[in-house]
């Protein structure tokens, strides 16, 4: 029975990967599915591993949450616009997902763009420049916090394989 539940969780973990590169909770679910298994069979994972789990899914989330700003920032941006990107990286995964019609793609692509077009936008609304200098800026901006969404999407997919990595070995020991 011990095998049957290791290679259920371990498709299970794979399914969970392919969600948290479309937006969705993906290492949420994972981490819930290992909490629920030590409760239900004590014998599938300890509580280090669920720590370690635990922690990784923390590194994920501040890693992404924070990206658009980090990006935003290093491109000179305001506070404003440092919000404005990680507000701009949610809806524009949301959007991705449905106006580009291939899986992972769209939301990936989505939330990169929202994250660059809000920066921007916010930051054309600055009083500190005007003309083309402002517009530059602008642009500098939005790619800057458009980069940072796009390598936080990566990291935290990067990161949820090897949440599921990681589960999936410890569910076989």
């Amino acid at each position: 029975m011990g095998t049957l539940i290791a290679i259920s969780f371990a498709l299970f973990c794979i399914v969970m990967v392919a969600a948290t590169l479309l937006g969705l909770p993906g290492m949420w679910m994972m981490l819930l599915g290992g909490v629920a298994l030590k409760f239900f069979d004590d014998g599938v994972f300890g509580w280090w591993t669920l720590g370690i789990a635990g922690a990784i899914v923390l590194a994920a989330e501040i890693a992404e949450f924070g990206s658009s700003a980090v990006g935003a920032k290093a491109g000179g941006a305001s506070r404003k616009a440092m919000g404005a990107a990680v507000v701009g990286g949610i809806i524009g995964a949301i959007v991705g997902t449905f106006v580009i019609p291939l899986p992972v793609v769209g939301t990936i692509v989505g939330s990169a763009i929202g994250a660059g077009i809000a920066a921007s936008a916010v930051e054309l609304r600055s009083q500190d420049f005007e003309g083309p200098e402002l517009r530059r800026r602008a642009a500098r901006v939005g790619a800057a916090a458009a980069a940072g969404r796009f390598v936080a999407v990566l990291v935290k997919g990067v990161l949820a394989l090897v949440l599921a990595i990681q589960l999936s070995v410890a569910a076989f020991l």
